[in-house]
């Protein structure tokens, strides 16, 4: 029996899995006796929106915190010897992208257990395909520092950067912070710096614009307050070219 840890997507915005879920992963997701999740009502709900096979309460949910040691992890992966496939999700998107379940993922490899990835929604990808900025060459930067110094001195190093390699960067940030982050970008970026606010990936609220900082300036936004966001830049790059 080969045992296989099912990397199962989340919808990221409120909108029907069919509409963010491959049917080939719907089928898999619904077969799943046992899943590793971050929060195991939100799971359920999960579970329940697709249409699971078996009834909630029959469904082995364990539960992912920063609390969670190795030991435990491998202890649940062990289960593979009376079932062969688990599931892994997360609170939102694809599992293991800014995502704890990475450290599951992880020690799955060293137990030479079967990693198979499905097709489904990240915010951070959505969002990046979507802005028209560089998808060659991008950084990830999580959630950025709060204190309004550490995050002034991340800014101006992330776009100094930005601008000597041509690299996009990414960022999110707490939804009820998302106000107090698009000022500080607006304030401390260059004025030719291009900015894309990508909000409510994949719901019917969704928006996703890119304009320049100058440009933001006079932009209305914030209908964004307490909405999930990504935030991404480009610097302006001296050498870059377009052929007509």
């Amino acid at each position: 029996m080969i045992a296989t840890l099912h990397l199962i997507p989340v919808r990221i915005g409120d909108s029907n899995p069919g509409f963010w879920m491959p049917e080939e992963a719907l089928k898999q997701a619904r077969k799943i006796k046992v899943y590793i999740a971050e929060n195991a009502k939100s799971a359920r709900s999960f579970l329940k929106d697709i249409g699971s096979l078996y009834q909630l309460n029959n469904i082995k949910i364990y539960q992912l915190s920063s609390n969670t040691t190795k030991n435990q992890i491998s202890e649940w992966l062990s289960c593979f010897e009376e079932c062969k496939d688990i599931g892994l999700i997360s609170e939102s998107g694809c599992p293991a992208i800014a995502d704890p379940g990475s450290n599951v993922v992880l020690i799955a490899q060293s137990m030479g257990i079967n990693i198979k990835p499905w097709t489904g929604p990240s915010s951070i990808f959505l969002s990046l395909m979507a802005s028209g900025l560089n998808g060659q060459n991008f950084a990830f930067r999580g959630y950025p520092p709060i204190k309004s110094d550490e995050l002034k001195r991340k800014i101006i190093s992330w776009e100094k950067e930005s601008n000597n390699i041509n690299q996009t960067q990414i960022m999110i940030e707490t939804p009820y912070r998302n106000m107090s982050l698009f000022k500080a970008l607006l304030d401390d970026l260059n004025q030719d710096t291009l900015l894309c606010i990508a909000s409510s990936i994949t719901s019917e609220c969704e928006y996703i614009k890119t304009l320049s900082v100058f440009e933001w300036k006079s932009k209305k936004t914030d209908f964004i307050y307490k909405k999930p966001t990504i935030f991404l830049f480009l610097a302006k790059f001296k050498k870059q070219s377009f052929n007509n």
